[in-house]
This record gives C-alpha cells, sequence and structure tokens, in this order.
C-alpha cells in the first residue's frame, strides 16, 4: 500500500453505483451542514461547561472536550481577576498532547499494520495495569 494515499479513504467502499455522476453540492447545503456540525459542538462544549460548573468536578479524561471546556472556564476566571492554577493547565496541556500524540500514533501504525495496530494500546494497557499491580502490593497504604 501507498502511504500517499490517506489510509481513510483507502477503507471506503467504492461500488459500481458511487461512480456515477452525482449533482454538485449546492452552496446552501453545504453552509447549513457546516452549521449544524458546528452548532452541535457547541452544544457539547455547552453543556459540559454547565455539568463542570454545578456538579464541582475536578477532572475529566474521558474525552477531549471536557478538558477544553475546563480550559475555558479557567481562562474565563482569569479574566475575571481570579488566579490561574497552574498545575491544573499544566496537567490539561499534557492530557492534550497526549491525546494528539496518540492519535498520530494510531494513525500511522494503522497505516503500516492495519487492525492489528490495536495490540499496541492494548499491551501498553495490560502493562499498566500489571505494574499498577505490582506497585499496589509493595504499598499496602493505598489500598486504603
Amino acid at each position: 500500500t501507498s502511504i500517499s494515499t490517506p489510509f481513510c479513504i483507502k477503507l471506503l467502499p467504492i461500488s459500481a453505483s458511487s461512480k456515477a455522476k452525482k449533482p454538485p453540492l449546492r452552496a446552501a447545503s453545504a453552509i447549513s451542514t457546516i452549521f449544524a456540525i458546528r452548532s452541535s459542538g457547541e452544544s457539547v462544549l455547552k453543556k459540559n461547561a454547565l455539568a463542570t460548573t454545578y456538579s464541582g468536578a475536578i477532572v475529566r479524561t474521558t474525552h477531549v472536550t471536557g478538558i477544553f471546556t475546563d480550559l475555558g472556564i479557567m481562562f474565563g476566571r482569569v479574566l475575571r481577576g481570579e488566579a490561574l492554577d497552574k498545575r491544573k493547565a499544566k496537567l490539561f496541556g499534557l492530557i492534550i498532547l497526549g491525546f494528539i500524540l496518540g492519535g498520530l500514533a494510531g494513525a500511522w501504525l494503522f497505516a503500516k499494520m492495519s487492525f492489528a495496530a490495536l495490540y499496541v494500546p492494548s499491551a501498553i494497557c495490560i502493562l499498566l495495569a500489571l505494574t499498577y499491580r505490582v506497585y499496589s502490593h509493595r504499598n499496602p497504604e493505598l489500598n486504603g
């Protein structure tokens, strides 16, 4: 396989019917699609901001939109004159960097290994779990 063609394009099924001439996309349709995508993204961010503000959540690492919401809240507080929590901002930056680097590494591995690339994060998770298991046995005060 060649690297010059993005791997996601190679995965798209192409049938004889898809090669038929299609009408051009109208500008109004494209604009409304972009608006819909942007609006749905903004609604997710607003929901995250409300949930964070009223629940008192400290850090969410399950999705990146939550991290960007937390950063937005932090910078909004800075604009109001409150101090920036540098430790938390650094943590959020590291999480975002890890997400970006993980996505790039995953795309590169998929281009090289196809679906076998999923063995890499699986092996990392197993290794981390075993490492923590040994660490918690050596430090019983961590078990509560």
